[in-house]
């Protein structure tokens, strides 16, 4: 299968940048090395989430359950040895 595989050829290098430093010293300290303002922890600043990322986020998932929901109505054995595997594993596998 081919999600499983472990090279990357077929993606293209755009969705993998690559990112070189020539500094050793972790990003967070080269960051705020130069500069001398800080904000205090008492700021005014509250960070949020994008408008609407909740609710996209809750919407997606409610369509997930509803997915599984559906397919384990049009294939209850499935669904039922996948559950029995699963705990089997679980219980003897370790």
């Amino acid at each position: 299968m081919p999600w499983f595989s472990s090279s990357r050829s077929s993606h293209s290098s755009s969705h993998y940048p690559s990112h070189s430093h020539s500094s050793s010293r972790p990003a967070y300290v080269r960051s705020s090395a130069g500069s001398s303002y800080s904000r205090s922890s008492t700021s005014h600043y509250k960070r949020r989430p994008r408008d609407g990322y909740i609710a996209r986020l809750l919407h997606k998932l409610k369509r997930l359950f509803r997915e599984l929901w559906y397919y384990a109505r049009k294939h209850p054995m499935k669904v039922f040895f996948l559950v029995i595997m699963v705990s089997f594993v679980e219980t003897f596998g370790r």
